[in-house]
C-alpha cells in the first residue's frame, strides 16, 4: 500500500499535477492550499510524508514549517520541500529552514516517484513501477 502524503501548494494547477503523479504510483494525495489548512488535515489524519511548496512566501513557509515541528502527530514525518530547479541550484532547498529535505519538481514521473521513496518506510514506497523496470522473468 501507497503512503499518505500531504501537499501543501497554493498552485492550484502543481497541487492537481503533484496529487495525480502521487496517485499514479499508487499513493493517496492529501491536499491543502494554506499551510493552515496543511495543519488541519495533519491533525485530522495521519500521514507518512508532508510535501511543502517552496514557493509559498518566506514568512508563511516558516511559520507552517515551524508549526508542523511542534505538532505531536508529524513527530516522526518527514516534512520535505517542493523546490523548483533554479531554487535547488542555488542553495535554496529549504535545508538551512529545517526541513527533512528537498524534491526537485523539474523530473520525470519515475524520478519523481523514486525521489518521493526516499523518504518513505520500503512498505509505503511507490506500488507501481514504470514498464522499464518491471521483471519479465526471461534474462
Amino acid at each position: 500500500m501507497g503512503a499518505h502524503i500531504l501537499i501543501i501548494h497554493d498552485d492550484e494547477q502543481s497541487l492537481e499535477l503533484t496529487s495525480f503523479l502521487l496517485e499514479a504510483f499508487g499513493h493517496l494525495p492529501i491536499e491543502a492550499r494554506t499551510g493552515q489548512q496543511g495543519l488541519d488535515r495533519a491533525r485530522r489524519q495521519p500521514v507518512d510524508l508532508v510535501l511543502l511548496d517552496l514557493q509559498t512566501p518566506e514568512a508563511r513557509l516558516l511559520e507552517t514549517l515551524a508549526a508542523m515541528r511542534t505538532m505531536s502527530e508529524l513527530s516522526s514525518t518527514p516534512i520535505v520541500a517542493l523546490t523548483a530547479p533554479e531554487r535547488a541550484s542555488d542553495g535554496g532547498d529549504g535545508s538551512a529552514a529545517g526541513f527533512d529535505g528537498h524534491i526537485s519538481t523539474a523530473v520525470t514521473p519515475e524520478g519523481f516517484a523514486a525521489q518521493i521513496d526516499a523518504f518513505l518506510p520500503v512498505e509505503r514506497r511507490s506500488t507501481v513501477r514504470p514498464r522499464s523496470v518491471r521483471s519479465t522473468g526471461s534474462a
